[in-house]
């Protein structure tokens, strides 16, 4: 069998949606059949194989996004969250197939540095972390999230080697979104939460007895908000290149699919984010899309988002984004429901400066009325937990990212396909940058992998367009 004519087929733009579609099929099929009456560690356990085949029989492309799809459904074992297991048994496969010239072997990036001091902030914490076996324990899971993290990070630059590494990374970015969009949906609809770690329960986040909060997989109305607001430029990119009939219907779906778990999500700043995100990507475009287009894009588009809001809030299940932002109280530059936490995140800035309190985030406190929650940034989540050491590196990888990510993005669409991906990555990064200011992509095991995905596929999306000259663009 020649598996490099097989392989080749399988990911032809002609079979790769019936592929996907089975997969997809597959993750969900187990989950009810299997998860739900006999745990999740039996899916795990299959989609863990299905990841070594991929590994073995394909690109390490594709068994990065059959990581993403497994990351959606983590369970618990001895050692921890699963995604970690995971991500150790493909970079173990991934070193053993660059050892021998099948994949690229580990390379240099621009954020080594910073990783690397990242890395050494989170070591240096572990010296705050309580010496209780919840804490530590607590510690231990989130300092693996790091070192997967990293690991997949690595890999996501490694495996982008040429175009068709790019496009298989985002078509499986593509059927992620579908199910985290299909979830939050279903939460909201019936009040059951699809989560991994083995549960299947009522919503998690709720305004009273009555209204929904939708968190699909991520299991947090805030991360599925910024997912939505960092996706929705590819979507949107993805549907206006699509050619053929088919592709125009899928993109075109997710899109609507995007919108409507972005306001089941009653999320404020989300909504902000989205509107940033389609900003931005409009001034970056300005040149290849004429004003009259822009015009008609945008008297499409806003009363689509209305009606969307109407229309759940109409229906009794969420409450109205746009009634919440209007309704917005400020106390100085803070809304109404951030003063308490700004206010206790200041207190704990001040003991533990420098070094942190740990890796993980605690939200017990002595007192049984401490009003204790999220810091709801990310930049101060890692004050908090892992110093100033690791708020600086943060702060140094994502300045890193972004601006090479604009030196060498397109200038206008045509001057090449990873140069044109390249230019929706970075708008997708800076969207992230802006919904990190008032939410924590740390505090789960899902999202953080997918940011870290995001980030290497954006730097090997650099170093592919980087090697490639720039085609001529015709037009003014």
């Amino acid at each position: 069998m020649n598996l490099t004519a097989a392989r080749d087929q399988l990911f032809s733009e002609r079979i790769y949606p019936f592929f996907a579609l089975s997969v997809v099929s597959l993750v969900i099929g187990l989950f009810y059949v299997i998860g739900f009456e006999g745990g999740m560690r039996w899916v795990k356990l299959l989609m863990g194989l299905m990841l070594i085949v991929a590994i073995f029989a394909t690109r390490l492309s594709a068994g990065i996004g059959l990581f993403l799809l497994a990351s959606l459904f983590p369970a618990f074992i001895v050692t921890g969250p699963t995604n970690f297991p995971l991500v150790i048994l493909m970079s173990v496969f991934w070193i053993a197939k660059a050892s021998v010239g099948q994949e690229a072997r580990p390379m240099r990036t621009p954020c080594d540095i910073p990783l690397l001091l990242l890395t050494v902030a989170y070591a240096i914490s572990w010296t705050s972390v309580d010496r209780t076996p919840f804490a530590m324990q607590q510690a231990w899971w989130y300092t693996q999230n790091h070192i997967g993290s990293l690991l997949i990070f690595y890999m996501s630059f490694a495996a982008v080697r040429e175009e068709k590494d790019m496009d298989i990374i985002v078509r499986f970015m593509q059927i992620m979104a579908f199910i985290i969009y299909l979830t939050a949906l279903l939460e909201v609809v019936t009040g059951v939460a699809i989560l991994g770690l083995g549960t299947v329960k009522g919503a998690l986040y709720r305004f009273g007895d009555r209204f929904v909060r939708a968190g699909g997989t991520l299991g947090s109305h805030d991360m599925l908000a910024d997912f939505c607001s960092m996706n929705m430029p590819l979507h949107l990119f993805l549907f206006i290149r699509a050619r053929a009939g088919f592709l125009r219907v899928v993109y075109g779906t997710l899109v609507v699919m995007c919108i409507v778990a972005m306001f089941m999500t009653s999320n404020r700043g989300g909504l902000i984010g989205f509107t940033v995100g389609l900003v931005y990507l409009a001034f970056l475009l300005r040149r290849e899309f004429k004003g009259r287009v822009m015009v008609a894009g945008a008297a499409l588009g806003i009363p689509l988002v209305v009606l969307v809001d109407a229309v759940l809030s109409w229906a009794g299940k969420t409450i109205s984004v746009f009634g919440r932002l209007f309704g917005t109280q400020f106390f100085g530059v803070l809304p109404e429901t951030r003063v308490g936490v700004f206010d206790h995140f200041k207190e704990r800035i001040s003991k533990s400066f420098w070094l942190g309190e740990g890796p993980y985030y605690r939200l017990g406190g002595a007192e049984a009325k401490e009003f204790i929650t999220w810091p709801h940034n990310a930049f101060g989540y890692y004050w908090v937990t892992v110093g100033m050491l690791g708020l600086i590196s943060f702060a140094v990888l994502m300045f890193r990212v972004s601006y090479e990510s604009w030196k060498e993005k397109a200038r206008r669409l045509g001057e090449g396909r990873a140069r044109d991906m390249l230019l929706i990555l970075h708008v997708v990064v800076v969207v992230f940058l802006v919904t990190e200011q008032r939410t924590d992509f740390q505090r789960g095991y899902v999202f953080t992998y997918y940011v870290y995905c995001l980030l290497g596929f954006t730097l090997g999306t650099w170093r592919l367009a980087r090697s490639r000259p720039r085609e001529a663009v015709g037009g003014s």
